[in-house]
């Protein structure tokens, strides 16, 4: 069921709270274009490190494929799901929404964990392309807090991307392009 109304309150706060009573919350923008504007957003930053559901970040450009691909597979929602995931809670419901919005869209799935390495981590491993032993851990619990959803969806082609630095950052790098970012 989808419902509108008008409120005259903070905005982050009444978001949060109508999120408590939703499957799904569903943030749209048209500053900045693209995923950039919601990460940039104090709001949208605000409802997402916060929301207790699902957050679908909808850009201008993404309106049209969005509505096409709401009722199922649509030729009209093109590019692939992109997932931010944080590996110290996994949330099932987040990874389940989003691995049945790429089967749905035919899509790719690609999920971005963010890692950021101990302080006395060797620049050698950095500097030579081998990921030190903190990252292949990560990239281990990534494929651990997966594997249930791989095999429950094999149809969706899965892309697992461990990354260093402000996930946000590579959250907009990831979603260029993307039909949908889940987070």
């Amino acid at each position: 069921v989808i419902s509108a109304e008008e409120i005259a309150e903070q905005a982050v706060p009444t978001l949060l709270d109508a999120s408590r009573h939703a499957e799904l919350l569903v943030l749209g923008s048209r500053r900045l274009g693209a995923v950039a504007g919601f990460l940039v957003g104090s709001v949208a930053q605000a409802v997402v490190a916060r929301a207790v559901r699902p957050v679908v970040l909808v850009g201008e450009r993404g309106a049209g494929a969005a509505r096409a691909g709401a009722g199922g597979r649509s030729p009209g929602a093109s590019g692939e799901v992109v997932l931010g995931l944080d590996l110290r809670s996994p949330a099932d419901p987040v990874i389940a929404f989003a691995c049945d919005a790429a089967s749905r869209r035919m899509a790719r799935l690609r999920v971005v964990c963010g890692w950021s390495p101990a302080p006395s981590s060797q620049d050698g491993d950095a500097r030579s392309g081998v990921p030190d032993s903190g990252a292949r851990q990560a990239g281990r619990e990534l494929s651990r807090a997966l594997r249930a959803w791989r095999e429950k969806y094999p149809d969706v082609q899965v892309d697992e991307r461990i990354v260093t630095g402000k996930p946000a950052a590579h959250l907009v790098d990831a979603s260029q392009g993307a039909a949908l970012l889940v987070v």
